[in-house]
């Protein structure tokens, strides 16, 4: 998914469609932990970033055996950095972005207790 939303789709939004160099990515939810990967990594592609309730942190959101992430990307929690926002965004070292973020965290922490402390 990562490479169809930074590389595939811009090219083929920018051979069918008048659109200027301007491009900015939003999502929602897991789409929104999406949004913020993919902008935070590809700042000369991505003018702007929104997300909207977006998953966070998401690695902090696991359980004590690492699933669902280890999965994916290893048991390793190290190599897990490069997929979380969070994580990211504190080693960003790239031009100042325009990021907007609407977190209903509330919700979140009372409905499906997500956040471990």
């Amino acid at each position: 998914m990562y490479s169809y939303v930074t590389k595939e789709l811009p090219e083929l939004i920018k051979a069918n469609f008048r659109v200027s160099d301007r491009i900015g990515i939003l999502g929602h939810s897991m789409g929104g932990h999406g949004a913020l990967v993919c902008g935070l990594r590809n700042p000369q592609l991505f003018k702007s970033i929104s997300a909207f309730c977006p998953l966070t942190n998401p690695f902090k959101c696991v359980s004590d055996s690492g699933l669902p992430w280890s999965q994916y990307l290893g048991t390793t929690r190290e190599d897990w950095a490069p997929y979380d926002s969070c994580e990211i965004a504190k080693a960003y070292n790239g031009p100042p972005r325009e990021i907007l973020i609407d977190q209903v965290l509330a919700f979140f922490q009372k409905k499906w207790r997500l956040i471990r402390g």
